[in-house]
């Protein structure tokens, strides 16, 4: 389970480390993990092993125009990166690119229960500060 937000620095390389608490949780699943776009303009990490849970979902959706683009747009992107010693993940260009992530920049590194999500600072905030505007007038919280 990912909880919590971090703040890191992208390396020149292009290489994020993953905090400590979502290392253990990594390598526990074998220290693979896929990087793909997120629907809100940051990135998505998923541990391999649920990378393939959420993939079968994806493709047992039926095949209609806007399913198929919605899926080329999650798979495409996708890349496949082992966990190094020092606990980094590289992120491709390409992926860098969309989420408006540059080298040697601040990212927010966030926990979301079965996925974490990497954001441009900037944008995270901006995010967080939505939702928890939202979260604040909202009538129901179930389960808390």
């Amino acid at each position: 389970m990912f909880l919590g937000d971090y703040i890191h620095t992208l390396d020149e390389k292009g290489r994020v480390v993953m905090p400590a608490p979502f290392r253990a949780v990594i390598k526990e699943e074998g220290g693979n993990v896929v990087v793909t776009k997120g629907p809100d303009g940051n990135l998505v990490v998923f541990t391999e092993e649920k990378f393939r849970e959420v993939a079968q979902e994806e493709m047992a959706r039926p095949r209609v125009r806007e399913t198929r683009r919605d899926i080329r747009a999650k798979f495409a992107a996708a890349d496949l990166q082992k966990m190094d010693s020092q606990g980094r993940i590289a992120i491709k260009p390409r992926l860098r690119e969309y989420a408006g992530i540059q080298s040697a920049s601040e990212v927010a590194v966030v926990g979301v229960f079965d996925r974490i999500e990497i954001w441009d600072v900037a944008a995270f905030e901006q995010e967080q500060a939505a939702a928890d505007a939202l979260y604040r007038e909202s009538e129901e919280t179930p389960g808390f």
